[in-house]
């Protein structure tokens, strides 16, 4: 399967990563006319319309262009701290784009004509450069949520880079996102497949299986070590690789 077909990631953006140091450009940016803002909380992000919490069935199409994120200007950029924002890059325009953790003390009452959606409720309806940029955005957030304080020291961090690196300002160690190697895998048996839920997940929602690759362990075995744990499936050995 080409690698454009993984979800989430389907479609790339411009993440400028050469102007994440220009404190320069990016103190410009954050009160430029043209700069658009995302917004999101506890990694859903704020889409047009109001919240649905709809899931489809299997091969009934998605409706196109009917949920978009809420792009925002960046005034809301004075209204919380740097801890809460997020450099993601340059739409196709070359204008900038932040996203912004919204804290608790920020009230959202004033937008009608949005709301909260789940991630995976929301990828189903936003094109694949936004699934893609919510991907990112929720992604950086929830790692900098972790990673308040220095692995090594153990003293606060602060942000760096504009939002895509921590620093230790005791020990001056740097710290950058996780990124975990995972296998998915779908199991199958003649002409049926293993799907999987959480109690906590939108009705209609179904997964293939999936973990975190140990230390040691092939993506092969870490898939067969999971099938197990999760399901008590034993793998017979005989794998396809849709794509890496």
């Amino acid at each position: 399967m080409p690698v454009q077909d993984i979800p989430f990631s389907s479609a790339s953006f411009d993440r400028a990563g050469h102007l994440r140091k220009d404190k320069d450009y990016l103190k410009s940016a954050r009160r430029a006319p043209e700069t658009l803002v995302m917004l999101m909380k506890d990694g859903a992000p704020f889409v047009s319309g109001a919240r649905s919490d709809r899931s489809f069935e299997p091969g009934e199409p998605l409706p196109a262009g009917e949920r978009t994120l809420y792009w925002i200007g960046a005034q809301i950029l004075d209204l919380v701290s740097e801890e809460d924002q997020l450099f993601l890059g340059l739409n196709s325009a070359g204008e900038p784009m932040f996203a912004v953790d919204v804290p608790d003390s920020l009230p959202l009452d004033a937008i009608k004509d949005g709301a909260f959606e789940d991630a995976r409720a929301a990828a189903s309806f936003m094109s694949p450069i936004e699934a893609s940029m919510t991907a990112t955005a929720r992604s950086i957030f929830s790692w900098r949520d972790r990673h308040g304080f220095c692995a090594n020291c153990g003293v606060r961090t602060r942000i760096a880079e504009a939002g895509w690196k921590r620093e230790c300002p005791a020990c001056n160690a740097e710290h950058f996102p996780r990124v975990d190697p995972v296998a998915i895998m779908l199991a199958v048996k003649g002409d049926k497949c293993l799907m999987g839920r959480q109690a906590s997940w939108a009705p209609g929602f179904w997964s293939c299986l999936a973990g975190f690759i140990e230390p040691g362990e092939t993506m092969e075995q870490g898939a067969a070590r999971e099938l197990f744990e999760e399901a008590g499936i034993k793998w017979n050995g005989k794998c396809e690789y849709l794509f890496c």
